[in-house]
C-alpha cells in the first residue's frame, strides 16, 4: 500500500482512495470504495476478483454463444443465468477430470500454474492464499469449448474422444 486516504464531496458522502502496488510487477493501481473498514489488499484483491468475473461473463458470451435473454421475466433470467453458471462448471469438471484421471492438461493453464508458482513469493513476502485464487481463476479455452460442442453434436465412443482431448489441448491451433 501506498497510500489510503478519504475523500469526498460533502459531508454526506465519503469515500477511501487506496493507492497501492502489485508486490509482482511494481505496478500502481488506485481504486475508490466507499467501505472504510477493508484493508487496502483487501481492496486490490476484489478489484481483482472482479477482472477475473468479467473475463467469466466474457467466455458466457463469446466463448459459450449466450449473448441473448431466452424471455424478459425475471425467472426466465434467472434460470438462464443458474443454467449458463452450470454449463460453465460441467465444462471446468470435465477439464479438471481429463488432468486427474488421464493426464490431459491444457497446456495454457499448465504454463500459467507453473508461472505463479515460481512467482510465489516477491522478496521475501509470501504472497496471501486468496492472491493465488484470484490470479488462476479458470478460463476456458475456444479449443476447448469447440470440441465439446463438436462431440456432443456428433456423439463417439470415450476412447475415441480422449486423443482428440490430448490432441487439442496439447498446443495451440
Amino acid at each position: 500500500m501506498l497510500d489510503y486516504e478519504m475523500v469526498g464531496f460533502d459531508n454526506a458522502l465519503h469515500m477511501w482512495r487506496v493507492t497501492y502496488q502489485d508486490p509482482e510487477n511494481g505496478a500502481e493501481f488506485v481504486f475508490l470504495t466507499t467501505d472504510g473498514t477493508l484493508q487496502p489488499g483487501v481492496v486490490a484483491l476484489l478489484y481483482r476478483l472482479r477482472w477475473k468475473i468479467e473475463k467469466t461473463f466474457n467466455t458466457f458470451k463469446s466463448k459459450l454463444h449466450l449473448t441473448k435473454a431466452w424471455a424478459n421475466g425475471n425467472t426466465a433470467q434467472e434460470i438462464q443465468a443458474h443454467f449458463s453458471a452450470l454449463a460453465h462448471n460441467l465444462l471446468a469438471l470435465l477439464l479438471h477430470r481429463l488432468a486427474a484421471q488421464h493426464d490431459i492438461n491444457e497446456q495454457k493453464l499448465v504454463a500459467r500454474h507453473e508461472a505463479a508458482a515460481d512467482g510465489a513469493t516477491t522478496g521475501d513476502r509470501p504472497h496471501h492464499p486468496f492472491y493465488f485464487v484470484a490470479k488462476l481463476a479458470l478460463q476456458l479455452s475456444c479449443q476447448f469449448i469447440r470440441l465439446v460442442r463438436t462431440l456432443l453434436r456428433h456423439p463417439v465412443p470415450w476412447e475415441v474422444a480422449l486423443p482428440l482431448f490430448k490432441l487439442r489441448l496439447a498446443a495451440y491451433i
